[in-house]
């Protein structure tokens, strides 16, 4: 457990590791730079990647931002969407969720690959009276349960965009 710096400041903590079994060591040593950040300071980038693969379209866009202490999945994602020319139908209250987003044209030649219907229809997923728009993706279209999901460093983190507090890297 280290001490965190007060917001502004810097602490080093060395962690070494000395380990041996007779005959044989290992040093290992790490030197930590913890650094307080304040709420809205500068802390990294994020890559952000619109990726409609499911539905034959690949990755629509994707950009990279600047993110500050505190900023969320949520905010950055909104941002991405408009800088983009979408537009976004959410309900934000005790969670974010994301129901959709649209932009002109955007799913023109959608199209479900054939091994993923393969799976829906063996699964006895409903897929009577969904149907989809050529300027939207949403909840519901196609099937029934389809919706747009998030990740983070390749794995569905278990809580809202909204309250996912974004690292530099993500």
């Amino acid at each position: 457990h280290v001490e965190p710096p007060s917001v502004g400041d810097e602490k080093e903590y060395t962690i070494t590791i000395i380990a041996w079994d007779g005959n044989n060591s290992k040093y290992w040593s790490k030197t930590l730079v913890y650094h307080a950040a304040a709420e809205g300071d500068v802390i990294g980038t994020v890559r952000v990647v619109l990726d409609a693969t499911t539905v034959g379209m690949g990755i629509l866009d994707e950009g990279e931002y600047e993110i500050t202490k505190g900023q969320t999945a949520k905010e950055i994602l909104l941002q991405f969407l408009e800088d983009n020319g979408y537009s976004a139908d959410y309900q934000d209250g005790v969670g974010f969720y994301l129901r959709g987003i649209s932009r002109g044209d955007m799913c023109h030649g959608a199209s479900v690959p054939a091994e993923l219907w393969n799976l829906i229809l063996r699964d006895g997923i409903s897929t009577k009276g969904f149907t989809h728009d050529r300027d939207s993706l949403s909840e519901s279209d196609y099937t029934k349960g389809s919706g747009w999901m998030y990740s983070i460093n390749s794995s569905y983190p278990g809580r809202s965009m909204g309250n996912y507090e974004l690292t530099d890297g993500d």
